[in-house]
């Protein structure tokens, strides 16, 4: 097998047009996500790569024309290569399922990928804030990792599977989700979420968190901090071994807001 090599970008939080007001507002007053995705594309365009994985929260709150609009942006970029997507908590389904799944094997936002003998598996945890995996979906992947593929699998989700990331909660599941992942083929763990990267091992495969492409926050004693700060990962498979690579599309780490939780609650409200 040769090198396969792709794009993990995650929480793109697109809009065409943010509102003026409330949590859209923060997004609004750094540079639009539209700009770090093309920055991005076109510079690892020159190195060649071969599909893009999008682990949710694509748009916030986004409407079908949202979607629309960012499925004609990453086609006009990404000329003939491929995307996968998968939803999050801030995508609303009847706005991202007409448009995002295609080409793949989909039950619900459950889908299977198929891209030079390796094999993507995508899972949606976003139906919940925190995130939740039910005992049917673990039942769908235990069918759909039965027969091995040839240069293996990737599982691809929105929410961490590993508590306390950045002092975020991870998703809820069955310890049966453990035992499906470790007996199988599958070669890496990818999501998003907590918009900051972070890798580690998952039921003994490799697990990786990518940032986000809009900004970065850190929780810390129940404060939120946001900051302008925009990435992505490059991801090499080579002899079913994983590399990765985080690169920075808005390298400068500036504060832009600090709230408590209580204050955060009424940002998402309004």
């Amino acid at each position: 097998m040769g090198t396969i090599r792709f794009l993990h970008m995650s929480d793109l939080h697109y809009r065409e047009q943010y509102a003026d007001n409330g949590f859209e507002a923060l997004i609004a007053a750094r540079q639009h996500p539209k700009d770090n995705i093309i920055k991005c594309i076109r510079e690892e365009r020159e190195d060649g790569f071969d599909f893009l994985l999008l682990t949710g929260d694509l748009t916030h709150e986004g409407e079908e024309s949202d979607c629309l609009a960012l499925d004609d942006l990453l086609k006009k970029e990404l000329g003939n290569i491929p995307y996968i997507a998968l939803p999050g908590n801030h995508d609303i389904r009847e706005a991202f399922s007409p448009v995002f799944n295609r080409n793949g094997r989909f039950e619900g936002n459950n889908g299977v990928y198929k891209i030079k003998g390796l094999r993507i598996i995508v899972l949606d945890t976003g139906r919940s804030v925190n995130g939740l995996i039910e005992k049917e979906q673990i039942t769908w992947l235990k069918e759909a990792l039965k027969e091995p593929s040839p240069e293996g699998s990737l599982l691809a989700l929105h929410h961490p599977l590993i508590d306390n990331q950045d002092g975020l909660p991870c998703a809820q599941y069955d310890g049966e989700l453990k035992k499906v992942i470790a007996g199988s083929d599958i070669l890496g763990i990818f999501c998003g979420h907590t918009h900051h990267n972070y890798m580690a091992q998952f039921a003994g495969k490799p697990y990786f968190t990518a940032d986000s492409m809009a900004f970065s926050m850190v929780t810390h004693k129940e404060v939120l901090t946001f900051k302008n700060h925009a990435a992505y990962t490059v991801m090499e498979l080579r002899g079913k071994i994983l590399s990765a690579q985080v690169k920075q599309t808005v390298p400068e780490i500036s504060v832009t807001a600090s709230f408590s939780s209580d204050k955060l609650s009424q940002l998402f409200s309004q």
